[in-house]
């Protein structure tokens, strides 16, 4: 691959030597040696593919430059070139909007190798625009503009190698899309490898992550390949990766940015090619300050987040996933029901799923087992409390509707209790508003205006 370059560096000599290797592997650059001299080549004409800044330039540090260079060039990648691994400086390079960064002295072959990498990827971004049609997954349900711009997010990221970050709570599907990132990379051949850093001892993770040799412990009778060695050539997902450990987060580190590491107990370096894909629940910026993470990993993970939105923040997508699952587990199930009844959905879209599409699936499955009827009913979909020991009644077990139960679920507010208790006559009277007045012991009158209030429309 080819390239314009903006190499910008005081030491001349090896800049030379650099500027030779890089003309017989088919590029073409521009220098300059000082800062003044950069910003003179940026205010003409000259258009770059990337531009390599070195930090410690004779008339300031080259971390100055960057509002520069992102001003008249703000897609292009930056990388930073810097003679010690000063992780203050390199933060500071990253958040000011640097790609990568690469400590000297560093083989040539090595800087070409990631200079390729970042113009593949950005030729791979102004192509990605087609791609969500391409990548579009049934296991990804839904219309709405959150899931449109995540199927987006997911074809701009998957043709990279760079790393992946997701942030989601629990039962947002982290997992699912990792693997559709993966599946949808180059890498698709080769092996996806997940690990949880939560469920592993802490004791067991560097092992785990690297292997050890034998001996290295007590236990180790053998050598062991670790998770990031049998990946290589493919991705490792690091799955919970807010609870790793300190010690261990300076290691995973090492490994992205040099892409090695030895064996616990082994005194070997192994080279791996692996792709990180990691995902975390937890805020791992307020884990910064209080100095659980590192800041110059999060920095090192962060370069292609993706946010995924809870369920509660795309409610149009609910009839499509309570259809979808439903549709699942009674084909699993070997049975059939009917359309389910629009007072039930609606119930199901005014709940706030505070365990998001695990939740929702795991009480659609519930309603299959236990529904008797071919046609379901208020009380088969019993909705779990994730936040209290408690459920959420069927509405239909509340006493006189339960009007004056508040103290039944911590999770409904009166208004809730009313609306269900209004849908649960209904449904018991068959639609009928004298009979559920009845039931309710108010008029049909108040009925109607309860009616009109929640937004419920009678079967004709």
């Amino acid at each position: 691959m080819s390239g314009h370059l903006f190499l910008i560096d005081d030491d001349e000599d090896y800049l030379k030597v650099f500027a030779t290797f890089l003309d017989a592997m088919g590029f073409s650059f521009e220098k300059a040696h000082s800062l003044q001299e950069a910003r003179k080549i940026l205010k003409s004409n000259s258009v770059f593919d990337l531009v390599l800044c070195d930090l410690n330039m004779p008339d300031g540090l080259g971390i100055d430059l960057i509002p520069d260079i992102k001003q008249k060039f703000p897609t292009i990648p930056l990388m930073m070139v810097t003679a010690q691994e000063d992780t203050k400086y390199i933060v500071e390079a990253i958040k000011r909007g640097a790609s990568d960064y690469i400590v000297k002295p560093c083989q040539f072959e090595i800087m070409i190798e990631k200079i390729n990498e970042h113009l593949k990827f950005k030729k791979q971004q102004i192509a990605s625009t087609n791609l969500m049609d391409d990548i579009a997954n049934p296991r990804l349900i839904g219309n709405s503009l959150a899931i449109k711009n995540l199927i987006r997010e997911i074809g701009k990221v998957s043709q990279s190698n760079s790393p992946v970050i997701l942030y989601g709570e629990s039962g947002t599907g982290k997992s699912m899309l990792a693997e559709m990132i993966h599946e949808n990379s180059q890498r698709l051949q080769q092996k996806l490898v997940t690990v949880n850093c939560a469920a592993i001892p802490k004791e067991l993770l560097e092992s785990e992550f690297f292997g050890h040799v034998k001996g290295a412990f007590t236990g180790a009778i053998k050598d062991k390949i670790g998770k990031f060695e049998f990946a290589d050539k493919g991705s490792i997902f690091l799955d919970e990766i807010g609870d790793l450990a300190l010690d261990l987060q300076a290691k995973l580190l090492r490994v992205l940015q040099g892409n090695e590491f030895e064996r616990v107990g082994g005194l070997n370096t192994i080279k791996v090619d692996t792709r990180v894909i990691a995902a975390t629940n937890r805020d791992l910026e307020l884990l910064i300050k209080e100095r659980k993470f590192r800041e110059d990993l999060y920095y090192r993970l962060n370069v292609l987040p993706i946010y995924i939105p809870p369920l509660r923040h795309r409610k149009d997508d609910i009839p499509d996933l309570v259809n979808h699952y439903l549709a699942y587990y009674a084909r699993k199930a070997g049975r059939e029901f009917d359309i389910l009844p629009a007072i039930i959905m609606q119930m199901l879209m005014d709940y706030s799923w505070p365990g998001n599409i695990r939740e929702l699936q795991n009480v659609i499955e519930r309603a299959v087992v236990i529904g008797r009827a071919t046609h379901f009913k208020i009380t088969d979909f019993l909705i779990k409390n994730l936040h209290t020991s408690e459920s959420i009644k069927p509405v239909s077990t509340y006493s006189n509707a339960g009007l004056d139960q508040t103290k039944q679920s911590s999770s409904i507010n009166l208004g809730q209790i009313e609306k269900n208790a209004l849908l649960s006559a209904l449904e018991s009277s068959g639609g009928n508003v004298s009979k559920a007045a009845a039931q309710l012991k108010i008029s049909r009158d108040t009925v109607y205006r309860r009616l009109k209030k929640y937004g419920i429309g009678l079967k004709r």
